[in-house]
């Protein structure tokens, strides 16, 4: 069986365009589809129906979360790319995504800073 849908939808699952501004999916990838897009529906009705604390609470630990995995990422990939920190790849992967530390989540839960940033310049000895 095969589906036909607007390429948009195709390109946000990686599928490649055929002819036109349409493409071609084979079932499992409309399924694939389907179940995402069902799954995120239920995540942001599960998400209306709590208090804007626990909503921004929800908001401030999928943003350190995202962070977290962006530092393993990076982390992973430099390990990967320079021989010289191969033999820290096990202990990396061992630590994964939770072990990363995340410093700016801290700032987060205080509320945005308007006070501007100091810097303390000292004298020469």
């Amino acid at each position: 069986m095969t589906w036909v849908i607007p390429m948009g939808v195709g390109s946000v699952y990686g599928w490649s365009p055929m002819r036109g501004n349409r493409v071609e999916l084979e079932e499992t990838l409309m399924r694939t589809a389907f179940f995402t897009q069902l799954k995120t529906l239920k995540q942001e009705l599960k998400l209306s129906k709590k208090s804007k604390r626990e909503q921004q609470s929800n908001i401030v630990q999928r943003r350190r979360k995202m962070r977290k995995q962006t530092l393993f990422t990076q982390q992973h990939d430099t390990a990967m790319n320079d021989p010289r920190l191969h033999k820290h790849l096990g202990l990396l992967e061992r630590l994964g995504v939770d072990g990363m530390f995340s410093d700016e989540s801290d700032r987060e839960d205080m509320g945005p800073d308007t006070s501007g940033r100091m810097f303390h310049i000292r004298k020469p000895v």
